[in-house]
């Protein structure tokens, strides 16, 4: 056993890493798990596993809010959400995005006191206002949100920005307008929000560049973790707004998860999640750590039962039969020592149903190995007290016949030990002397003229300029709308996909949306238009089994939707007008509108969308084309003025509208 927990969290980094190389130099991958009873040393274990560059992921939401990236993107959220929020700003302006040094950060917070005490125009408050204020926000309400704000819209010459650096009243401006812009999104979904903080703060540049994080397909596991948790809460908070998201988060923090976990194992990645959360997965190696008294098993807790504050007595659970039991009726009344002496019967029984739970659950940890197992305990991690070796790992060791040789329990290593943290701290850490090795030779390799390219690099360099010599081929005669992006891009150009087309995945989402449209058109008691021939050019599915589509989903939020209750005076027409292309020769556009309205004096088209919506302006304009198409095309047929037909793209399964 070690003696304390830095020891044990390199022991097991190192056994990780030797079974892994034993594994690999017989062509085996290894699927790798370290389980915990609780999360509170997840983040020590996993740094001890990225030292040897080990790649390694934490689960569940409790372990993966501890970890620097999803702590940087909730700090992000915060900054955005509250105007007090200053220890979360700090953390950001102090980190590696901006490197806001300690005497700027004291300038800042300088600045948030004194606009605590001026007015709009910058004047000193009344002393009677000045009263109120305190009165009703407290004596500290000094914003250091507010005074980054102040710092964007201030000029370098103002007299209260000479506290600062010059380097630091560029950077502040580059983080106010990026935490401003952040702002002006807040009404976007969630997770499109999430990915624009990740974006904006460079996590997903910083963690493919750290190989200690492991590779590319890894490095950001943690952050696309997280936003899986953001997507169940949102399955299961309607209103999904960032304040309660937040909200759920710091919930999120102070308990223990208990739900077993989805992620199946990884191949060559080491998993770090709690002892419930494994129920029912398997590992070819896995460590269980922590094997020490008060923590596997865990310290006893609620020994009282239902005598504790606001707990149902057993006698109206449906789970009474196995509860301990308190004989507290009887027929002759009972003495006050015959009532002590029971209560002391019940707690002990408490404490022995609990030792029983914990038994389960190492025994749960314990058959989790495919092949390798470690047990691991260390006395000391930080606590007053030294912690022994557990009842469970001191049993396991009897039954295999080993001793188990216990730690010194009276010296604890920690004590009068100083360490030194100093802050805000080295982003490149260990790792700044091979970093700034590399970027020098970078910088160097730029600076030194070109290199002559070898034969393969010249051949597809030729291969490429004669590419772009005769991609351009004629358009088709006739072009879906939903398709004339793929066609015609954004430059008004002609497209090369049609005339090198690559072999496309089937996807069973696209069965899916075929399906909803079916029940729309049903639903909306008007028979929509007989198939096109075109529909066989373009629109080819393979069956899927209906049973498990998700199509349900799709029709609740369709019933929710301002367009359930109103009825539709065409569905699923098909329009084809003709058009002069980029070509400069005319061609049919196929427009298929899946729903007519008339609202008023004036027409909508709806079109419905069961896949993604787009991710950024440049996708959302794409898709506007084929909106656009519509509105022409509904005008060539009806000669109603374009100006009175509006468009729209309903996302169902995002419930999301975009309107032309």
């Amino acid at each position: 056993m070690e003696a304390d927990i830095d020891a044990e969290t390199a022991r097991v980094a190192e056994w990780f890493d030797r079974v892994r190389s034993e594994r690999r130099r017989a062509g085996l991958t290894t699927t790798g798990a370290i389980l915990f009873r609780s999360k509170k040393h997840m983040v020590r274990f996993g740094d001890a596993l990225g030292r040897r560059g080990i790649p390694h992921r934490i689960l569940g939401l409790g372990g993966l809010l501890s970890t620097p990236e999803v702590v940087d993107v909730v700090s992000a959220l915060r900054v955005i959400s509250d105007p007090t929020a200053g220890s979360s700003l700090i953390r950001l302006l102090a980190g590696p995005r901006w490197g806001i040094g300690l005497a700027d950060l004291r300038a800042l917070a300088e600045l948030a006191r004194r606009l605590a005490t001026h007015d709009a125009a910058l004047k000193p408050l009344d002393d009677v206002v000045a009263e109120r204020v305190r009165a009703g926000a407290g004596e500290d309400r000094a914003s250091l949100v507010d005074a980054l704000d102040f710092v964007v819209r201030s000029t370098p010459d103002h007299g209260w920005m000479a506290a600062f650096t010059p380097q630091a009243r560029a950077r502040l401006k580059e983080a106010g307008a990026v935490f401003a812009g952040l702002r002006h999104a807040t009404g976007a979904p969630l997770p499109e929000l999430i990915r624009l903080i990740e974006a904006e703060l460079l996590l997903d540049v910083e963690l493919a560049a750290n190989e200690t994080r492991g590779p590319m397909r890894i490095a950001s596991a943690q952050l696309r973790a997280f936003l899986d948790e953001v997507h169940a809460f949102l399955a299961a908070d309607e209103t999904g707004s960032l304040a309660s998201l937040l909200a759920w988060l710091d919930h999120a923090e102070k308990v223990d998860e208990f739900a077993p976990r989805t992620e199946p194992p990884e191949d060559d990645v080491v998993q770090l999640l709690t002892i419930h959360g494994s129920k029912g997965l398997e590992w070819d190696a896995v460590a269980v750590v922590r094997m020490v008294t008060d923590e596997l098993p865990s310290a006893p807790k609620d020994t009282k039962g239902w005598l504790g504050f606001g707990i149902l007595p057993y006698e109206f659970r449906g789970d009474a039969a196995w509860l301990p039991s308190l004989p507290w009726r009887a027929d002759a009344a009972p003495t006050q020592q015959d009532l002590k002496r029971e209560i002391d019967l019940f707690v002990a029984a408490h404490r022995a149903r609990q030792l029983d739970e914990d038994r389960r659950l190492a025994y749960v940890a314990v058959t989790r190995a495919r092949e390798y197992l470690l047990l691991t305990a260390s006395p000391w991690a930080g606590t007053k007290r030294p912690r022994p070796t557990g009842v469970f790992l001191r049993e396991i060791a009897d039954a295999l016949g080993i001793d188990i040789d216990e730690p010194d329990l009276e010296s604890n290593p920690f004590e009068g030990e100083r360490r030194v943290l100093p802050w805000p701290i080295d982003a490149l850490g260990a790792r700044r002397e091979r970093v700034e090795k590399a970027a020098r030779r970078v910088r160097e390799a730029l600076d030194a003229p070109p290199a002559a390219p070898d034969d393969e690099v010249r051949m597809l360099l030729a291969e490429r300029r004669a590419r772009a010599r005769h991609r351009s081929g004629p358009l088709p005669t006739r072009i879906p709308a939903s398709r004339y992006k793929d066609f015609v891009p954004a430059d008004g150009g002609v497209a090369d996909t049609h005339f090198r087309p690559l072999p496309e995945r089937p996807y069973r989402q696209t069965r899916i949306g075929t399906l909803f449209h079916e029940w729309v058109e049903r639903r909306s008691g008007i028979p929509g238009r007989a198939a096109s021939l075109d529909d066989a050019l373009w629109d080819g599915h393979d069956e899927v089994d209906t049973a498990s589509t998700g199509l349900d989903r799709l029709q609740e939020r369709f019933l929710a939707s301002e367009w359930a209750n109103l009825k539709p005076i065409e569905v699923e027409t098909e329009i084809d007008f003709t058009m002069v292309g980029p070509d400069g020769r005319p061609h049919v556009i196929i427009c298929k509108l899946d729903a007519v309205y008339r609202r008023g004096d004036r027409v909508e088209i709806v079109d419905w969308k069961t896949g993604a919506p787009p991710k950024n302006a440049r996708e959302r304009e794409e898709r506007m084309v084929q909106l656009e198409l519509y509105r022409r095309a509904y005008h060539a047929k009806h000669g109603i003025p374009v100006s009175q037909i509006d468009v729209a793209l309903y996302y169902v399964a995002d419930d999301l509208v975009l309107r032309g």
